[in-house]
């Protein structure tokens, strides 16, 4: 049940980015490359899918339809650098996958030192966890930075 999560997780993440490209592609009347991408990632399944759910079973199934969305969220990157210049990736990103990275890799160590005997342990992990993505964003990300103390600052006028 993990990989499938994460897997789906992964799917609505990229799912979303390519969404907003491909609507403001519409919003400039060229539907046909929204049309050619979903083309070439319905391809991507047909091949994927029987060869990755045969070896895999479920999770294989998931892979594939990961694997064909992010094939249609590079060539929207593609098509926005060859017709603007630029690839739209949100700002915010890289940091926050980073974050995210780092309280995987330290929840995953404190699970494995401590172990979940109980739902305080189990809570304690997650207050690391938490902690630590706060601080890691808080750290790589200036924007993130600023909006954090913006909200502490508003926050003591309360006080």
């Amino acid at each position: 049940a993990g990989i499938a999560l994460i897997g789906l997780s992964l799917y609505h993440i990229i799912r979303t980015l390519t969404g907003v490209e491909y609507a403001f592609l519409d919003g400039l009347d060229m539907p046909e490359l929204r049309t050619r991408s979903i083309t070439v990632a319905l391809l991507v399944q047909v091949v994927l899918i029987p060869l990755l759910l045969w070896e895999y079973g479920f999770a294989g199934l998931i892979g594939a339809i990961v694997v064909a969305h992010f094939v249609m969220f590079v060539i929207a990157q593609v098509i926005f650098w060859r017709k603007f210049g630029t690839v739209p990736l949100p700002g915010g990103l890289v940091t926050q996958s980073a974050s995210g990275l780092m309280m995987f890799v330290v929840v995953e160590a404190l699970k494995g030192v401590l172990g979940i005997l109980s739902v305080f342990h189990l809570f304690a992990i997650v207050i690391v966890g938490a902690i630590v993505y706060v601080g890691m964003l808080a750290t790589v990300d200036v924007s993130f930075r600023d909006v954090l103390q913006s909200t502490l600052r508003d926050t003591d006028q309360f006080f």
